[in-house]
């Protein structure tokens, strides 16, 4: 019985298993694969399938990639095992003799070393590796019990600095060739000897207390981390200009990074004037900064080349002049204070350099996945219908394993928990209110109700889904900072037929109502929705995974972009549906006619269309006519994917 037979094992056949192992389990075993025979068979038996399939596949790979390639076993090439693969190794394996086993450990070492992996998928295959060969240790034929030298070869133990040698600071001193040696620490406060005077500690704390309670003040909220990684920001600036500018310490303060102009009101000519002036000082010292990050090190700078480096220190300074120019806001303005920031000319300098960098799009936003320069984007509305159909693949509680070891039934990996299969449910739902109906703006989107609640006062919200009849309807139009958002518009949603049997309303229901699952034990359960496995803290239909609503437009987007680069290893975003399906519809039924109805359902002006859209846009006189031809295009797509 090899390893393919041992994963793909009945449960329900445990007790003649469990027979077998009894029988086999004093068998003294020749070969590396009779011991991974042994091993995966009374793993099987005493463990349950998702836990069992999930340490022997660590150690299948701990094997096969960093082990079996020390003793002769040409290297994997690509970053999945393949079936012929893993049939030649397991031939492979039939050679390694308990003797040669012993060195396993030292043998996976070299392995590691030759392919430079990292520590932290080290510290797991080695784990792995361990686990079995201390189960061999256990057994009645082990080595162990026989060898005259019983103790495993192991590597040799990796140095480490003591925490002393780690945690001692020295002392700066003020040359050059110091600074060339020590350049990754030069922010104020990571040098010992460094002095920090009294008002720039009142300002960093005045900062970080600012900064957190954003939200309560009327401005974006930023998230804990976010903080700390500006607070560090300004260190590091404020090490920059003590140290290299020469700024004494005890002069240090936040007005030396963004000279402060009182301004009584924005209109003040005078005030203005000056203000302008301190905008441009401000960009001059920021881009000296960056300038001296990216000079190298000989040259006693950082050397660093990124792209971010400049967008994430004009974002820094932008924050700073915020903090600064709020707290000299007239008392008039704090109800609404984004708006006297956004007329102050600092502010205005630092927003005009990030609006640039957004529109040449050469950086890539902190947190998002880096896609290769080269990546496609999805170029055609039957590859979006596709790609949403493949979204809807993802939502099973049991995902296919990719890479099968033979040529069978098809087999699935362990039980994913609630909050993934919710998140698979999410983007697909997404992605099909964009593709089953006209795709609308973005905003729309995140700013969809689950349903009517017309006692919520709610800032903004585009519309809401309801049920009547065994229908379900999307009604758009909502308010947006107290305004309502144009004519209401009811459209129908379409109940997309698939070949599974399923239909789409299910899945609307499975995410909002209930959701049945059974787990690992074989046991049914249910839950009021997905949705709710998110924990969802607003009334909105789309949540984030922490429980927050969709606040900014790059949330919604990487949600759309990365499932559709993973999928399709091409990329869109949520404004391309409508380009593509306004492109889509101008190709079949042009009409010149419609174009005035289509661009007021999109969110464009006829002459904003007329100017993106080369061959001109057309739509049927009414939305609900639009809605059934999209409706029609997803489902005839679906009926011809299968």
């Amino acid at each position: 019985m090899n390893f393919c037979e041992a994963r793909t094992q009945d449960p329900s056949s445990a007790a003649t298993a469990k027979h077998k192992l009894m029988v086999n389990r004093n068998a003294e075993p020749q070969s590396l694969l009779e011991v991974w025979q042994l091993y995966a068979l009374e793993t099987r038996t005493t463990h349950s399938e998702p836990r069992a399939y999930a340490k022997l596949t660590l150690v299948k790979t701990a094997l096969i990639r960093y082990t079996l390639p020390c003793w002769g076993l040409p290297s994997l090439q690509g970053h999945k095992v393949t079936e012929t693969e893993t049939a030649n190794a397991f031939e492979f394996m039939a050679r390694i003799s308990l003797e040669q086993l012993q060195s396993a450990l030292l043998a996976q070492h070299q392995v590691f070393e030759q392919q430079q992996v990292p520590d932290k998928i080290r510290r797991s295959y080695r784990s792995a590796l361990k686990q079995l060969l201390t189960w061999c240790q256990q057994q009645p034929w082990s080595w162990a019990t026989t060898a005259a030298e019983p103790k495993l070869l192991l590597p040799p133990k990796r140095h480490k600095r003591s925490a002393q040698v780690l945690h001692t600071r020295k002392p700066y001193d003020y040359d050059p060739e110091p600074l060339r040696r020590q350049e990754y620490r030069y922010g104020l406060g990571a040098v010992e000897g460094d002095v920090m005077n009294e008002r720039l500690q009142a300002e960093l704390e005045a900062f970080v207390q600012w900064r957190q309670n954003s939200s309560r003040l009327g401005l974006d909220a930023v998230q804990a981390s976010t903080v700390e990684r500006e607070l560090a920001g300004i260190r590091l600036i404020l090490g920059w200009l003590h140290r290299v500018q020469g700024v004494r310490s005890e002069a240090l303060s936040l007005t030396q990074i963004i000279p402060l102009v009182p301004l009584p009101t924005v209109s003040d000519p005078a005030t203005a004037a000056q203000a302008t002036a301190a905008a441009r000082a401000s960009l001059d010292l920021a881009y000296r900064y960056i300038r001296w990050l990216r000079t190298t090190p000989e040259e006693g700078g950082r050397g660093l080349t990124t792209q971010q480096v400049e967008l994430s220190n004009l974002q820094l300074f932008k924050s700073v002049a915020c903090f600064l120019y709020y707290r000299e806001m007239p008392s008039e303005h704090l109800a609404q204070p984004w708006r006297w920031l956004e007329q102050n000319p600092v502010v205005q300098a630092f927003s005009r350099e990030l609006a640039q960098w957004r529109r040449r799009g050469t950086h890539t936003v902190s947190g998002q996945r880096a896609e290769p320069s080269h990546a496609k984007v999805i170029a055609t509305w039957s590859e979006v219908l596709a790609f949403v159909e493949a979204l809807r693949a993802e939502c099973v509680p049991r995902l296919p394993i990719e890479q099968q070891t033979r040529k069978q039934a098809l087999s699935f990996g362990p039980l994913r928990a609630l909050p993934a299969i919710a998140q698979s449910y999410q983007r697909f739902l997404l992605c099909a209110l964009m593709s089953y109906l006209p795709p609308q703006r973005q905003q729309a989107y995140r700013d969809l109700l689950v349903e009517p609640k017309p006692s919520l006062q709610l800032e903004a919200f585009s519309g809401y889904l309801y049920t009547k009849n065994n229908l379900w309807y999307l009604v758009t139009g909502g308010r947006k900072e107290g305004r309502t958002r144009g004519q209401e518009l009811q459209l129908q949603i379409p109940n997309i037929q698939y070949p599974c049997g399923r239909y789409f309303y299910q899945y609307l229901q499975e995410w909002l109502y209930e959701y049945t699952y059974v787990d690992a034990k074989g046991q049914e359960h249910r839950t009021n929705g997905l949705r709710t496995a998110l924990q969802p803290h607003h009334a909105y239909l789309f949540t984030k995974k922490n429980g927050k609503k969709y606040e900014k437009p790059t949330d919604l987007s990487r949600l759309v972009r990365d499932a559709a680069f993973r999928l399709t290893g091409s990329t869109i975003n949520p404004h391309r549906f409508r380009s593509l399906f306004v492109n889509h519809w101008v190709e079949r039924q042009p009409n010149p006619a419609t174009l005035e109805g289509l661009a007021k359902y999109i969110g464009h002006s006829p002459q904003r269309l007329i100017e993106i859209y080369e061959k001109g846009l057309t739509q049927p006189e009414t939305a609900q006519v639009i809605s059934r031809e999209a409706a029609r295009l997803a489902q005839a797509l679906v009926d011809q994917a299968h």
